[in-house]
C-alpha cells in the first residue's frame, strides 16, 4: 500500500516524457523528503510515534525530528495542522 502511495506521489510530481518534449512540463516541488512523506503517511493512518518508528525501523527520536522538521517547513504548530495541510495538498 505504501509503495502505491509513493508511486502516486511520483506521478503527481514527475512530468511525462511528452510534456518534457513539448516544453510544457511542470513539476511541483514537494516541501518534504521521501522519508518525511513516509512518516506523514503513517501519521495519517493514525499510527503513534512508537508505531511509526517500528514500521520504519527508525528510533522514536528520529520520528519526532522528522515531524518537527515538517512542521517547521510549512510553519504549523500541531500534527493536526500538518495533516490538514497534507490532505489539502493531496500528499496523503
Amino acid at each position: 500500500m505504501l509503495q502505491l502511495y509513493l508511486i502516486r506521489v511520483l506521478l503527481i510530481v514527475s512530468p511525462t516524457i511528452s510534456d518534457i518534449v513539448s516544453g510544457t512540463a511542470q513539476t511541483t516541488k514537494l516541501p518534504f523528503t521521501a522519508r518525511e512523506l513516509e512518516v506523514l503517511h503513517y501519521f495519517a493512518q493514525g499510527l503513534s510515534i512508537a508505531q511509526t518508528a517500528e514500521q520504519t525501523n527508525l528510533s522514536k527520536h528520529t520520528i519526532v525530528a522528522h515531524r518537527r522538521k515538517m512542521m517547521e517547513k510549512i510553519k504549523v504548530n500541531s500534527i493536526t495542522e500538518l495533516l490538514f495541510y497534507a490532505r489539502k495538498q493531496e500528499l496523503i
